[in-house]
Parts: structure tokens; C-alpha cells; sequence
């Protein structure tokens, strides 16, 4: 089980209906709705939303069970009181899928930002006489390697595959995910990956998710290996067993599409992402804190500053806040220093630094409507100086 870390509007009501699952005659029809929707969008509307992956043009008739490129282990075994022989293709473990080529269509993430939706085609296939399937899926940033490999970086929260048979759920049904802070940066792969879900009896090399189409010129790579999927897992090729490791599929596509988001689409927590913020407050690319230029302390005076880092080899340094001159906002010299704290934070990482400035300012904030105070990060730069960048903010009482 892996361990966690996390179109335009006018299509939103089309993507809506294609969440339930419907019949590959009626996904067309939506399809040329939704073209059509953004046909006749204004020429100024946003395009912070991109789709990348898999076109989904081909129903997903291929499984993790039957269909993945690994040689497998003939069991002897006894059924019904005669000697047979089983054959188990692969390890019914954890397992992640990929595309590392496709015949149409773009692999990997054209930008930094955030992952706020994915659309995959197709459903977990139940066995004729056993359990349900295991029904959780998780969707993962894959980060590419020198040797055409990847690493997880980040996995995101559990979701459900509708199981084939259930409710209509087919080889054409396409259903949309909704995940949360799921960062990625140009270059990065996205992953399905699912928990195996191995039986002995009904599912010996894991639940059959039917996922995958046959697409001449696409390949997909798929990496099995119990417990081997968690975050910060590197996925090597020429790490490979008959029942395990990393493999190529050529001819096989991942039906899975994803929805990058950036700029004013995109979490804060991701990089570029500056959702609900009017503005980042302090520039720069190592870290920085982010909010809008007014922002409100508690009544005891407590100050939340969320605190990113833009690096992937992590960050660390201080925080400081004080009261400038009244005159000159942006003096040296302040009038009163109020608060300091100091951050350490992994590549790509947000947290929040909480400052306790006192109940004193919140009265004079109440009092004047508003208080100027300076926040200044200095970020400690290996073999260098430190970067330091400052901005002068209002901070007023929270009612």
C-alpha cells in the first residue's frame, strides 16, 4: 500500500455528466458539445487549463491482470480433484502505470503546476466467482530519469474505480477525478497506481483494472513490486523479475488524461499556482511568502504566513516582521522589530510559520484602521550569500 505525503468553465457541466460514466455513442455526443463550448468561448477567456496524456480514442479493453509485458509463473496445483497447471502472470501487488509514448498526444507535463483533474477510461473487472474487487486507485508524479526510468515524488489521496458491470461501468466509461495539491513539474509523468489486490483463488496476479487500450505506436510502462510504489520509490529499467519490476508495453496506452492547471488555476502550494492570492508578496525562486498585500492577525496578535519552496533541493532560512518607519516604509531600519521565525522545508514544500506579534498591535491596528508592518525572507544560499527580499504589507484586526 503506498504511503502518502496528497477546462474552462463552460465544459465543467459536460465533464460533470462524463463523471457518471457513459456509452462510447454518447461520449462522442459530449465530446462535440465540449468542442463546441469552446468553440465559442471569448477570445480572452483564461488558458491556465491544458489537457495532456492519452486522447482517449480507443476503449479500454486491456487489463493490469492479463495484459502486462511480464512472463509469469506456471503453478501445479490441484482443481476439482485434477492435477492442472495455472499460469500467473505477475505479482497481484502494488503496481503503476505509465505512458512513455504515445502515438497521439502529449506524455508528460507541458509546465509546473498543479494536477486538478484526471479522466480515466475504463473500470476493475470483478471475478466471476469471488470477493469484489479491491477498488482503491491513488494517482502519482513521476519524475523521469537519466536511464528512462522514474521516481514517485507525490501520490495523492484514495479514489474508487467503478467496478465493470456496476451501474453501466464499461471499457467507454470515463470517469473524472478530482485530486488534492497533486504538484507536478514540467517534464513529470502521471501515474495510475493501484494496491494489487491479490486472492489466491480469484484474483492470483491482482484485480484486472481495465484501463489500458491497444494502440499501435504507444507504449506504457508499468513497474509491480509489493510495497514498491511509495513516494520517493525509484523505478528502474533492467529491474525485472518474471513476476515483478519495470517493464515496457509497446503497443499499449494508458487510458488516463490529466488536467494541468497554473497561474490563477493552480494552488499556491504548487509552483507558479497563485489561486486566491492577489499577488505573490515577496518575488523571487527559492522561497518565498505568499498572501495578499492586506492580511488579518487573531485576536491575540497571531500572524499565519504560509512559507513555499520553489526548489526541489529544499530551503531554509528566516522569516522577520517589523514595524518601518511610518515616513519611510521602506527604510533600513525599522522602527521596532516584532517577530522572527525560521523555516526548513523540502524541495517544492509549503508549510505555514505562525508569529506571535502581540495583542498591542492588534489594538493599534484596530485603532489607525490598518498597520503597515514589513515581512523580509532571507533564505540561506549554499556556497553564497543570503537572498533577501522584503515587502511592506497592511495588517489590520480580524473581526
Amino acid at each position: 500500500m503506498p504511503a502518502h505525503s496528497s477546462l474552462m468553465s463552460t465544459a465543467e457541466p459536460l465533464l460533470a455528466r462524463l463523471h457518471r460514466g457513459v456509452s462510447a455513442r454518447r461520449a462522442c455526443l459530449l465530446a462535440l458539445a465540449l468542442l463546441g463550448a469552446l468553440a465559442i468561448a471569448p477570445a480572452g477567456a483564461r488558458a491556465d487549463l491544458v489537457a495532456f496524456g492519452s486522447p482517449l480514442a480507443v476503449p479500454a479493453t486491456l487489463d493490469t491482470s492479463s495484459n502486462l509485458n511480464y512472463s509469469g509463473t506456471d503453478i501445479p496445483t490441484i482443481i476439482g480433484g485434477r492435477a492442472v497447471v495455472v499460469h500467473v502472470s505477475h505479482d497481484g501487488a502494488d503496481t503503476v502505470l505509465w505512458n512513455g509514448q504515445l502515438a497521439s498526444g502529449t506524455v508528460a507535463a507541458p509546465a509546473d503546476g498543479q494536477i486538478s483533474e484526471v479522466r480515466l477510461e475504463g473500470c476493475a473487472q470483478p471475478a466471476a466467482d469471488g470477493p469484489p474487487p479491491v477498488v482503491e486507485i491513488h494517482f502519482q508524479d513521476l519524475v523521469p530519469r537519466p536511464d528512462g526510468g522514474a521516481q514517485i515524488r507525490v501520490t495523492s489521496q484514495p479514489f474508487s474505480i467503478p467496478v465493470c458491470g456496476a451501474g453501466g461501468a464499461d471499457a467507454s466509461t470515463v470517469t473524472a477525478f478530482y485530486p488534492t495539491n497533486l504538484c507536478v513539474a514540467h517534464g513529470d509523468y502521471v501515474g495510475f497506481n493501484d494496491e494489487g489486490g491479490f486472492d489466491s483463488r480469484a484474483y492470483p496476479s491482482g484485480v484486472p483494472y481495465q484501463v489500458m487500450g491497444s494502440v499501435g505506436g504507444s507504449t506504457m510502462y508499468s513497474f509491480v513490486r509489493n510495497n514498491g510504489t511509495n513516494n520517493g520509490s525509484v523505478m528502474r529499467p533492467g529491474d525485472l523479475t518474471n513476476h515483478d519490476g519495470f517493464v515496457a508495453n509497446p503497443g499499449e496506452e494508458l487510458m488516463m488524461q490529466s488536467v494541468l492547471a497554473t497561474g490563477p488555476d493552480a494552488t499556491p502550494l504548487c509552483p507558479g499556482g497563485s489561486r486566491g492570492l492577489s499577488a505573490p508578496i515577496i518575488p523571487g525562486r527559492i522561497a518565498a511568502v505568499r498572501t495578499s498585500k492586506r492580511f488579518h492577525l487573531s485576536p491575540a496578535g497571531v500572524l499565519s504566513l504560509p512559507v513555499v519552496c520553489y526548489q526541489h533541493a529544499g530551503c531554509s532560512g528566516q522569516v522577520l516582521v517589523d514595524l518601518p518607519n511610518a515616513k519611510s516604509p521602506r527604510a533600513a531600519k525599522p522602527v521596532a522589530h516584532l517577530a522572527s521565525g525560521r523555516f526548513v522545508l523540502k524541495g517544492d514544500h509549503s508549510s505555514r510559520l505562525t508569529l506571535r506579534l502581540g495583542k498591542k498591535l492588534v489594538k493599534r491596528a484596530r485603532r489607525r484602521r490598518g498597520l503597515p508592518v514589513r515581512v523580509t525572507v532571507i533564505n540561506e544560499v549554499p556556497a553564497g550569500p543570503p537572498a533577501i527580499s522584503s515587502i511592506v504589507l497592511s495588517a489590520s484586526r480580524r473581526r
